[in-house]
């Protein structure tokens, strides 16, 4: 029994037909998987510096943060110590524990003719503090200035009376009587500090 023609035609033309080609594996899925890891890894060493970044600059700002309010510190005892010196009586002590820069320019006598101009600088019985700058410059020659308001309660009584009088006993109210100072304070060599200015509006 002989093939049919239908057969036979049908094996013609699965023979004209290409053969399929092999598909590739693997050739495209690595490429993939590097540029996917690319990706990540760049995206991680951006995120790695801009943590970093904001590391630093946390630890810079504490940093300067700290050494700022220990100046502080430091800059409001010393002026707090001179005006303390200055309110008794002890001008001598106030002005040789000035700055050489206090000291070149404002004598001795200049700074009495200051305090008689300015009694309240002598005779404050409280002081406040009002103002503070953050200190100027580059250590070791960094400078702050604080402002301050010094007051009096009482006004002394006359250092004269009539004959035959008894003198006056009792301080006189006359109410609160203030002045406002600046006290500029400059870092020494060695880290500490010393009032180098102080002026009375």
């Amino acid at each position: 029994m002989g093939r049919r023609r239908d057969d036979e035609d049908d094996d013609d033309f699965d023979d004209d037909r290409p053969a399929r080609r092999p598909e590739k594996s693997g050739g495209g899925g690595g490429k993939s998987v590097l540029m996917v890891l690319g990706i990540i890894g760049g995206i991680l060493l951006v995120l790695a510096l801009i943590c970093g970044g904001l590391i630093w600059y946390a630890v810079s700002s504490a940093k300067k943060a700290a050494n700022n309010l220990v100046s502080q510190f430091e800059t409001t005892a010393e002026a707090d110590s001179f005006l303390s010196k200055l309110s008794t009586d002890q001008t001598q002590a106030a002005y040789d524990a000035t700055a050489p820069g206090f000291k070149s320019s404002m004598s001795r006598d200049q700074l009495e003719q200051l305090i008689k101009r300015n009694p309240l600088l002598a005779k404050h019985s409280s002081r406040r503090a009002l103002t503070f700058n953050e200190p100027t410059g580059s250590s070791p020659n960094r400078k702050q200035t604080i402002s301050y308001e010094l007051s009096k309660l009482f006004d002394d009584p006359e250092p004269w009376t009539p004959p035959g009088q008894a003198k006056p006993t009792k301080l006189v109210n006359t109410g609160p009587r203030t002045i406002t100072v600046t006290v500029t304070v400059a870092e020494q060599a060695g880290g500490f500090w010393k009032v180098e200015n102080i002026t009375v509006p």
